[in-house]
């Protein structure tokens, strides 16, 4: 037997992106990205 389970998850993070000229047009954006995530039952 399958249980329908109702879930509800929250999310706090932060994204750390620095933009890189590369040659005349060129642009390279690097990023880094952490989150803490937490499953609430």
């Amino acid at each position: 037997m399958i249980e329908d389970q109702k879930k509800l998850q929250t999310e706090l993070g932060v994204k750390l992106a620095v933009p890189v000229k590369s040659g005349g047009r060129s642009l390279i954006v690097p990023s880094l990205r952490t989150a803490w995530l937490r499953d609430w039952d």
